[in-house]
């Protein structure tokens, strides 16, 4: 087993009413510090695959190896048959000024696996990035 980059604190649920996925970003803890100096500027970047890429990321959270994101919630437009078929992905950066963000981890939540008829709210830990 690698060295250990993490964990990610998340919400899932779907929401039938508008047809469409919420997910929510909580927390992280116990980041790998990627910083010489001071700590690791975090944020997370969240993914449907597959499908189309569509941007969506957390603020950053400055000098913090366990960042707690606030209202930090994410929502497509989807069928229940189709969410289930959906991976959502959750990578965590380093947010860096001058150059391009270090990666810190990433993981993984296959939907099929979830019962969306209710909010899942767990943990996962983070691993390398796989793409």
């Amino acid at each position: 087993m690698g060295e250990k980059l993490g964990k990610i604190h998340y919400q899932i649920g779907y929401e039938a009413e508008y047809q469409r996925l919420s997910v929510t970003v909580v927390e992280c803890k116990d980041l790998k510090n990627m910083d010489t100096f001071g700590k690791s500027d975090p944020f997370v970047e969240v993914l449907f695959v597959p499908g189309k890429h569509v941007e969506m990321k957390t603020k950053v959270i400055k000098n913090n190896l366990n960042p707690v994101f606030e209202n930090e919630v994410f929502k497509t437009e989807v069928s229940l048959g189709e969410a289930k078929k959906l991976t959502v992905v959750f990578r965590v950066f380093d947010w860096d000024h001058l150059k391009k963000s270090d990666k810190i981890g990433e993981a993984q939540v296959p939907l099929w696996k979830l019962n969306l008829s209710s909010i899942t709210d767990d943990w996962r830990v983070l691993h390398e990035f796989t793409g």
